[in-house]
């Protein structure tokens, strides 16, 4: 199970279902930002909304890991990719590398395109 969430407040590198290639991997600061946004939805909208955040979230991060080259390219760049989360405004910007694929930030629509970009 992913580290994000209001139950699990450890960070970790990896968010992987299961071990199949490819897999999801993340940056170590990821699971703090999201669960920064998670707590911001249920302040505002209560858990059933932080509820909805999380699981569309983790549909996002199965739909790359399912086939990450079907996404757009990000910023014109052919290295990075994006995938938007349908009913919330963030996008989960990514790389493709053999047999992983890993999550550069998850970012909300209102920041500057390159915020989070410089992380390895």
């Amino acid at each position: 199970m992913p580290p994000f969430g209001r139950r699990h407040q450890s960070p970790s590198s990896r968010i992987c279902g299961l071990r199949v290639a490819p897999c999801v991997a993340t940056i170590y600061a990821l699971p703090r930002s999201v669960n920064e946004a998670i707590a911001y939805y249920e302040a505002q909208g209560g858990v059933h909304l932080a509820d909805r955040f999380e699981a569309e979230l983790r549909l996002g991060l199965a739909a790359i890991k399912a086939g990450p080259t079907h996404f757009p390219s990000y910023n014109k760049d052919p290295i990075f990719r994006r995938a938007r989360l349908e009913n919330f405004p963030y996008v989960i910007v990514f790389r493709e590398k053999p047999g992983v694929v890993r999550v550069t930030v998850i970012r909300h629509d209102r920041r500057h395109p390159l915020y989070g970009m410089k992380r390895k």
